[in-house]
């Protein structure tokens, strides 16, 4: 018999970096009950530590744009540069209204782009498995 951290390695795992406590609480909920494992980070630097440890145990990293400390600007592009994490699929999130210029950067750093407040579960979700290429 399988133990259980040996089951939860099955499922997919998703890095989530946002400093808003109710974000990330709604986003947790939507992932669980696709059967994602969550982990979450408050900034940049924090998801940075933990992916020293963690690197290749991740599926996909949500990260948001506008944080304290180190920006999600700042992690994408670290994460992008670095050969142990530049493997992981990313999709960037924004509460701001993006310049074309800003737009077309992270449109280029990342793997999607999610302007909060403009999306639906459904959308997120399915865009979510198809980054992470789970069948819609």
């Amino acid at each position: 018999m399988e133990n259980f951290g040996e089951q939860l390695s099955q499922f997919p795992r998703i890095l989530l970096v946002d400093d808003d406590k109710f974000l990330v609480e709604f986003f947790v909920r939507v992932f669980q009950s696709h059967g994602f494992q969550t982990v979450c980070c408050q900034n940049g630097e924090e998801a940075l530590q933990f992916l020293e440890k963690e690197s290749s145990n991740f599926d996909l990293a949500v990260i948001d744009l506008l944080m304290p400390i180190k920006s999600g600007w700042d992690l994408i592009r670290q994460m992008k540069a670095e050969d142990s994490l530049s493997h992981i699929p990313i999709l960037a999130m924004t509460g701001l209204n993006l310049s074309f210029d800003e737009y077309s950067e992270i449109k280029n750093m990342a793997d999607g782009v999610l302007v909060k407040g403009e999306f639906d579960i459904t959308a997120l979700t399915e865009t979510v498995k198809k980054l992470m290429q789970i069948e819609v």
